[in-house]
């Protein structure tokens, strides 16, 4: 008689906790990078909003004469921003406090001191 040669291998039960451990760990992987991306994404389109408002700040303070203004609305890398802006006086009557409020999103606003010429 001939005998036969003994198969080694992986068993049927290891093979499908096995394929069970990498579907779970693969799809949080998958999940936990989608919510990076997304995540990194509204922080970009935050900061350029940020610097699209201060931007518009500084170049309004070049003029002589700043007045409140509502409802304006300047193109940007992620879209249309629009906000208002307030002047306010400061114990120092040289020094104006400017307020720039975003309009959407609603967002904090953003301070910014002109000294009159």
């Amino acid at each position: 008689m001939i005998k036969g040669k003994k198969i080694k291998g992986f068993t049927f039960l290891e093979v499908i906790v096995s394929l069970t451990f990498f579907t779970i760990i693969s799809s949080s992987i998958y999940l936990m990078s989608s919510y990076l991306i997304s995540s990194t994404e509204l922080i970009a389109n935050n900061y350029l909003a940020k610097l699209s408002y201060r931007s518009y700040l500084e170049r309004i303070k070049v003029n002589e004469k700043i007045d409140d203004q509502s409802n304006i609305k300047i193109n940007s890398i992620n879209g249309e921003l629009s906000f208002s802006i307030e002047k306010s006086e400061t114990p120092n009557n040289k020094i104006i406090l400017l307020t720039l409020t975003p309009t959407y999103p609603k967002d904090e606003p953003i301070l910014s001191y002109w000294r009159v010429k």
